[in-house]
């Protein structure tokens, strides 16, 4: 059930509504707060420029773990695959 969170980012305050708990909403409101204030550095750039910025570079994380998990997932089956057929070599394998 959607719990409603105010939160804060930039300094504007949100309700927004979750299905997680307040420890997560507030670690991802801080991670964006976070990322926010980095990619702002020293420019004055509009909130709005901002937003689509950061909103680019969270889908480049998203995109560069996703394979990252993909590539280990492959690697897990793989490694998995020749174990079960060193064993079955072996007479352990059903």
């Amino acid at each position: 059930m959607k719990k409603s969170h105010g939160v804060t980012i930039l300094g504007q305050r949100l309700q927004i509504r979750s299905d997680d708990g307040s420890e997560h909403v507030q670690a991802v409101c801080d991670y964006v707060n976070e990322k926010m204030g980095e990619l702002r550095g020293g420019a004055n750039l509009p909130t709005q420029n901002l937003a689509l910025l950061l909103a680019l570079n969270i889908a480049d994380e998203l995109f560069k773990e996703r394979a990252r998990y993909d590539g280990l997932k492959e690697k897990i089956r793989s490694k998995s695959e020749s174990l079960l057929s060193m064993l079955e070599r072996k007479g352990f394998g059903g």
